[in-house]
């Protein structure tokens, strides 16, 4: 499975897939280690743009969990997913997938 990121584009909101990293810069002319500014990107996973990294808001960054919906389309962390509480499918449940003690899972 290739670990994936998730996170909208800062500069128009755009959702983008690849790597996550963030770079800091810090002081270091400061006794407390300073951080003077914190950015955080995304690298794109396409060969053509292997080395083409954009900028991304850090609230929106969520991890790919490895697993789909029904439909195919996959889930990250964060997303809301729907469970059926019954074994006739009249009811149902939607809870946040979330990562804790190793391992994704919906939470209560």
């Amino acid at each position: 499975m290739k670990i994936k990121f998730r996170g909208k584009r800062k500069d128009n909101g755009e959702w983008i897939y690849g790597y996550y990293y963030k770079e800091i810069q810090r002081n270091k002319f400061s006794n407390d280690n300073e951080i003077l500014w914190e950015k955080h990107f995304i690298r794109l996973f396409e060969p053509m743009e292997m080395f083409l990294s954009i900028e991304i808001i850090p609230e929106t960054v969520s991890q790919f969990t490895g697993l789909k919906d029904k439909k195919g389309v996959e889930i990250y962390e964060g997303d809301i997913v729907k469970f059926e509480t019954d074994s006739n499918y009249n009811t149902y449940i939607e809870l946040p997938v979330t990562f804790e003690g190793g391992a994704f899972y919906p939470v209560c």
